[in-house]
């Protein structure tokens, strides 16, 4: 053994630093070389799903707002420069954070009026003619084969949406879904070839299917020996795009050597942070890399939802307060731009080492035009701890035209920040840690600059009596978690009220509760809301909520919330805080008859009223603040003139009833 003595120990510890540094630069430096024969796969784009109903508050945003967030979302070379949009197929059911409605809510009622993805998809082809258009259905209506998904009465009303779509807004499809996550069976496997030949059979055969969209990364489509494509070649020619929710960038060799290719057909970064936007475009690159799949759609486009509601933060930027126009543009808009102002659907990867996982961290992926004439490189360096010096050897027809730059850090986010030009071939970057690049012959990418307002809170008070709105519309700020609320011609006079449609729960994706549909602040505490309510069925009722803090997600629970019901089968008024019956009493709740309904919370201080008489003051403090709402069960119901106002702490609101009020009122307390 070797010894070496050196004057000073200082020096020994400066010696290994530089010992370790010069180990690390060495470990750093790569070559890739760029092979014009290596093409792999051909990529297929990156999208968005809207659904659940994800985009429900976007609509509702005033202009310029509204048009800013759609150019960041959809315009070629301005932001997340989308180029698939996928959107659900309403069905009045729960699909996560609300209802998307039908557009047959009854066989053979067609109405393609309802809802918002009609308006989307046009501002998304309105920027990019060239975006592709895809579909997927959740749940649907009741009437759909008594209740059976995989029936002919599916098909047809998938065909109907479809169909839809191109002649009421000259919209094309070039994808449908069949049934979001639902577990594979061999009745599924059935249905899925016969919603094949019924669309071929509409003359859609250019609409391709994507299956099976199964959640959590399962590929049981292709996977399963006993009734998976490879086992069914008619299954096989009837799927054109194998697709799997959240498959963490991996499939199974069998996917990757089956004949369609593979979509990663939703995944999500859920936040709107560096740290999440990171994960996307690790996402973006690794799904290719390790999974071979050739397009990522995310959930959602925008967060565009109350905050309370299951799963927050999914989208790639932020608008929820369309009543002060405010938005946020995260970094996942930057991030996704890397790609998709980059490099285009039909161009194909290329392979080797241009298109893997970097020995220091991160990847890089390289796709290429058709004739090689331009070309792009993605790299995101999320895992690594130095910085990577790669130098790129250009052969066998690659373009050696200058590169322009582009990087993305925590800190300045989607900046040219040069160019590169190749010597006979050959140029090399350094690319340092924690940063997306993206080095590209192309031209044409910029920045979008809008800047959003400031955001201001829900304005109190709040009324609106629906009159205001075309018959069959959502109103402004209303949010449908279970069933489907639109505006409808009250039978006296011309005006309108809000009416509730759904007779009965649909094939469900999520569980539900009873229809309701919320509205406002979850911060609000001491607030007063009311509603004119009819119930038009034996047996119905009607309520107004109070403080709603959130609302169930995929259980069959209760919203966390006070609700006072008028409840006709029991001729009783009920205040309950969420399933806990808190007081009741009898009450006049008689069919296709008005009622004013009011809960006043001040406090923990709550009064009841119906009409002008306070049923009840109690005091509970089982929910401090939330939003508001009203609902009824699975009847027609009608609301008007809703009404909500601040009630201050100290104020003339007064919580003692008139004793002549007490004496024609029963009341008990639970």
């Amino acid at each position: 053994m070797i010894v070496m003595r050196t004057p000073n120990r200082s020096f020994n510890l400066m010696l290994c630093a530089w010992l370790i540094a010069d180990a690390a630069f060495s470990a750093s430096a790569l070559d890739i070389t760029l092979d014009a024969r290596q093409s792999g796969r051909t990529f297929e784009g990156i999208g968005a799903v809207s659904a659940g109903a994800s985009s429900r508050l976007l609509v509702d945003y005033p202009e310029p707002e509204r048009s800013q967030i759609l150019d960041y979302l959809f315009k070629p070379g301005y932001g997340a420069s989308l180029q698939h949009l996928k959107v659900e197929i309403g069905g009045d059911v729960n699909s996560t954070d609300g209802t998307e409605p039908t557009h047959e809510r009854a066989r053979g009622d067609f109405n393609f009026t309802r809802g918002y993805e009609w308006w989307l998809m046009q501002q998304a082809k309105t920027r990019n003619p060239d975006i592709a258009l895809d579909c997927l259905a959740w749940g649907a209506p009741a009437w759909i084969d008594h209740g059976n998904y995989y029936s002919q009465d599916m098909c047809d009303y998938i065909v109907s949406f479809i169909r839809g779509a191109r002649r009421n807004y000259g919209l094309t499809f070039s994808f449908t879904g069949t049934h979001n996550e639902a577990d594979l069976s061999p009745k599924a496997i059935a249905w899925i070839k016969q919603l094949r030949s019924t669309l071929d059979a509409n003359e859609l055969q250019n609409v391709q299917l994507v299956a099976a969209d199964e959640w959590g990364g399962a590929w049981n489509i292709v996977t399963n020996r006993n009734y998976g494509l490879l086992a069914d070649p008619a299954l096989s020619n009837a799927i054109a795009r194998i697709g799997a929710h959240y498959p963490k960038s991996v499939s199974p060799g069998a996917a990757k050597t089956c004949s369609q290719p593979l979509w990663d057909s939703e995944d999500g970064a859920h936040g709107t942070n560096w740290h999440s936007a990171m994960r996307l475009a690790r996402m973006y690159n690794r799904n290719y890399i390790e999974g071979k799949m050739t397009s990522t759609e995310i959930w959602s486009p925008i967060t565009s939802y109350y905050d309370i509601l299951p799963a927050p933060n999914s989208g790639l930027m932020r608008a929820t307060t369309p009543w002060s126009g405010a938005y946020f543009v995260s970094p996942h808009i930057w991030i996704t731009a890397h790609t998709t102002q980059f490099a285009f659907p039909g161009w194909t990867y290329v392979e080797g080492g241009a298109s893997a996982l970097l020995p220091e961290g991160g990847s890089i992926v390289t796709m290429a035009s058709t004739n090689h004439s331009d070309y792009s490189i993605i790299i995101e360096t999320s895992d690594a701890t130095v910085p990577q010096t790669i130098t790129f050897h250009l052969t066998n027809g690659f373009a050696t035209t200058e590169l322009n730059v582009w990087q993305t850090t925590r800190t300045k986010q989607f900046a040219n920040v040069g160019k590169v030009a190749p010597a006979k071939g050959v140029f090399t970057y350094t690319f340092q840690p924690g940063a997306v690049y993206s080095l590209t012959t192309t031209s044409g990418q910029s920045k979008g600059e809008a800047k959003s307002p400031a955001e201001r809170a829900f304005p109190l008070p709040f009324k609106d009596n629906f009159t205001s709105y075309r018959t069959d519309a959502t109103p402004k700020y209303f949010c449908d978690q279970a069933g489907s609320f639109e505006t409808f011609k009250r039978a006296e006079g011309n005006e309108q009220c809000l009416r509730q449609m759904s007779s009965q729960s649909g094939i469900r994706w999520a569980a539900e509760w009873q229809p309701y549909t919320i509205i406002g602040d979850a911060s609000w505490s001491d607030y007063e809301v009311s509603a004119d309510a009819l119930i038009e069925t034996n047996g119905g009722l009607v309520f107004v909520m109070g403080r709603v803090g959130s609302t169930p997600g995929f259980s069959d629970a209760l919203p966390r919330a006070y609700w006072l019901a008028l409840n006709n089968a029991t001729s009783q008024w009920q205040l309950y805080a969420s399933s806990n019956l808190l007081a009741s009493g009898s009450a006049d709740a008689s069919t296709n008859v008005w009622h004013h309904l009011a809960l006043a919370m001040q406090g923990a201080s709550l009064g009841c009223y119906l009409g002008d008489v306070l049923l009840t003051n109690i005091t509970d403090s089982t929910y401090t603040s939330g939003m508001a709402g009203f609902g009824s069960g699975w009847h027609g119901a009608q609301f008007a003139d809703f009404n909500l106002r601040p009630v201050h702490r100290g104020s003339s609101f007064n919580l003692a009833p008139p004793r002549a009020q007490l004496s024609t009122i029963r009341e008990t307390h639970e």
